[in-house]
């Protein structure tokens, strides 16, 4: 403010008169006679219509086309000649009122003596002027109010002749800082710019600038640079900074607009001590609500800076090898490494669900005629299995499609002959177990493997497909056990995870934390949706037939009546509650648990299972000696128990061993854990670390020697069950 008016620059009336505060409408439809030869606008044969800055045009040309100056010769230099530019396309970017200089050099007038050189640009004649001492021709000149606008470079010979070269001139605005609610111009607020390659300051001194600016009154400010990769953050009282993404810089000019978040007052200072307690809980609410909108604004502002670096992303070919050499931050490193091994195999799956057919997502609630694929032996639909249609030809993919979490999926097709593959994880295509069967209970049209014809256009391909288990091995009691804690172990670090990096996130209002916090929200649901086991409706219950009471850890397996086939095993939780999870189809279960008699159900019929598709009987278990009776136990033509249910006991007491190896372990665990808290209690400060590191290692020796024995048990009951399974 030069002369303490409390105006500056532009807002100043007396400076109003200055080009750089003027800002008109195009040269052709402002009502002027700008060229000064008599004519207005459209009049002008200057202008071609009346968005035409410029009503100005150059005569025509008398040298000859080969000694013609192409705009290859014409140089650039902005901010008192102390950054070099050039054209783009054949415009010139410049900041407007800033001062700008244009070159020739002597050597590209086609050693031609020259009369004048003059520049033609918003009305106004600039001279060239020679500097004898490089052999180059300068105009100086300040670029006019934002708009583009032609110009024109015209030379007269000596010898009579003359040439013109034309470009356009784009004058740039300044970037303004604004509330980002009201819009309200922030004056005084502090502007740096930073060299996003290096994180340093950038040096502004050497090219006649101030790094940081002071926003005018208008809230302007801008940095003319050289090219390369900038950042710039915003500060004022009152308002939290802003910080930009790294953005590149190719025409000179850093003039981003930005706009600052207002912080709001603190609890103390709302606070009355000469107001009414009502006064001050009404003040204390507002304020409290004010903040939540201040987190919202931070929360929208983040993702619309996540939304632009995505897409600055997209295209940089290095992100892909970047990303894989960055660690992740520990507490994401840490959920990923708890969940994502369940997660991984529906990933891929899922992700060709959602991207490769949404039209699906609209369609699947008003179709009734759907393919399925399905658990052969449970009946349960089979969600994320990939379906291809390929030519039976040709072995060629034709359509590519993802089962929903009901098992569909749909193929419209023309004429030709098919074949369908299926794969999911932990499943094998086609079952032996329904072979030749065309339908399958409420299943019908089962598809295994065979030759599709299709006669007619646009036809419906929707068969049914079972699946069935591959390789699923009964889990022997301690891996059930053990797998039931890992999945509460890590539903606890993924929400953990999602808890801890939420309260970062409020703390410290970071772009790269709202990414993780993203990551773990998407981490999370995803484990509870895809690895995490569904809960049944109701349960069963297994108790003592004397006193009524629940008994827990009891083994529990449920069997396919069809096929005489262990289809699941589970472990009773400590009110003595099981279920499991079933599709239509006839099973039978079976209860067995040291110290009391094997108990199987009667069957179980596809009527008798709840309408929520679970299995879950109470019963009463009778103490006394463990009487296992097994599908497995036949007697051969001598009345003697076949080699099956010989191994079938071998296994029972192999089991029973492990029971008692775990009870043993449990035991020795708390007696050094007992121990462990007494060495704590009594030891010093200064030797409880030393003592503490002796006792971890001795645990850990104990654990690695015990994990020995747990594999060598799991050998020996594998080498057991032979080649022959139980059942």
């Amino acid at each position: 403010d030069n002369d303490n008016d409390s105006l500056t620059d532009c807002s100043d009336l007396d400076c109003s008169t200055n080009t750089a505060c003027i800002v008109l409408g195009p040269a052709c439809d402002d009502g002027l006679d700008n060229d000064g030869d008599g004519l207005v606008d459209l009049q002008d044969p200057g202008c071609s219509n009346k968005n035409d800055n410029e009503e100005y045009s150059p005569p025509a040309d008398t040298v000859d086309s080969g000694q013609q100056l192409p705009q290859s010769s014409l140089f650039f230099w902005l901010s008192e000649r102390t950054i070099d530019t050039s054209l783009i396309n054949g415009v010139l970017s410049a900041l407007s009122g800033d001062h700008t200089t244009i070159g020739i050099s002597e050597s590209a007038l086609a050693l031609k003596k020259v009369d004048e050189i003059h520049l033609k640009l918003a009305g106004n004649n600039y001279k060239f002027n020679f500097n004898s001492g490089d052999g180059w021709y300068y105009a100086d000149f300040v670029t006019p109010p934002i708009g583009v606008y032609p110009a024109y470079v015209e030379i007269s010979f000596a010898d009579g002749t003359f040439d013109s070269s034309s470009f356009d001139l784009n004058s740039l605005p300044y970037g303004i800082v604004r509330d980002n609610i009201t819009g309200e111009i922030l004056t005084d607020a502090i502007v740096r710019l930073f060299d996003a390659d290096t994180g340093k300051l950038w040096e502004a001194s050497s090219f006649r600038q101030q790094n940081p600016q002071l926003t005018s009154a208008g809230g302007a400010y801008a940095f003319i640079v050289p090219p390369g990769n900038y950042k710039v953050i915003a500060e004022r009282d009152g308002y939290h900074s802003k910080e930009t993404l790294s953005f590149v810089v190719a025409n000179r000019i850093a003039n981003r607009n930005l706009t600052l978040i207002k912080k709001p007052k603190s609890l103390i200072e709302v606070i009355d001590p000469n107001a009414s307690v009502f006064e001050n809980l009404k003040n204390i609410s507002g304020n409290l609500g004010e903040k939540l909108l201040e987190q919202s604004r931070l929360a929208s502002e983040l993702f619309g800076e996540g939304v632009l670096k995505a897409n600055q992303l997209a295209d940089d070919p290095n992100v892909e090898q970047a990303t894989k050499s960055i660690i992740a931050p520990s507490v994401v490193g840490a959920s990923a490494v708890a969940v994502l091994p369940s997660l991984w195999t529906s990933v891929i799956p899922l992700l060709r669900f959602l991207f490769l057919q949404p039209i699906l997502l609209f369609w699947r609630r008003k179709r009734k005629k759907w393919g399925v694929v399905y658990d052969a032996l449970t009946k349960l639909p089979i969600d994320l299995a990939t379906v291809r249609l390929l030519d039976a030809n040709t072995k060629k993919i034709i359509q590519s499609r993802v089962t929903d979490i009901k098992g569909r999926f749909l193929f419209i097709v023309d004429s030709g002959e098919y074949i369908l593959q299926i794969t999911k994880n932990g499943f094998a295509f086609p079952t032996t177990l329904l072979a030749n069967k065309k339908t399958d209970g409420e299943f019908l049209d089962v598809y295994h493997g065979e030759l599709i014809k299709v006669t007619a256009e646009n036809t419906v391909v929707t068969p049914s497909i079972p699946m069935e288990p591959s390789n699923k091995k009964e889990k022997v009691p301690w891996k059930i056990v053990w797998r039931g804690r890992l999945v509460v172990l890590q539903q606890v670090v993924s929400l953990l995870g999602v808890l801890g990096t939420a309260l970062a996130f409020y703390i410290i209002p970071e772009w790269y934390i709202g990414i993780f916090l993203a990551v773990q929200i998407i981490l999370y649901f995803g484990f509870n949706r895809f690895a995490k086991p569904k809960k049944p409706s109701g349960w069963g219950i297994v108790s003592e037939r004397e006193n009524k009471k629940p008994v827990g850890k009891v083994i529990t397996r449920l069997f396919s009546k069809e096929y005489n086939k262990l289809i699941e095993t589970k472990i009773t939780d400590g009110s003595g509650r099981y279920a499991f999870l079933v599709g239509p189809s006839d099973y039978y279960v079976t209860f067995e648990k040291t110290g009391f008699k094997t108990e199987k159900t009667p069957d179980i019929s596809s009527s008798e299972i709840k309408k929520e598709g679970f299995i879950g009987k109470n019963v009463a278990l009778e103490s006394g000696a463990n009487q296992a009776v097994h599908p497995a136990q036949k007697l051969d033509e001598n009345g003697n128990p076949k080699d099956g249910f010989l191994k079938f006991e071998q296994t029972k007491k192999t089991t029973e061993k492990e029971d008692k190896w775990l009870e043993k372990i449990s035991k020795k665990g708390e007696i050094l854990h007992k121990k462990s808290e007494k060495v704590l209690k009594n030891t010093k400060e200064n030797k409880l670390e030393v003592k503490k590191n002796k006792m971890e290692i001795k645990q850990n020796k104990w654990i690695e020697k015990m994990k020995k024995k747990g594999e060598t048990f799991h050998k020996k009951s594998e080498k057991i069950m032979g080649d022959k399974k139980a059942d």
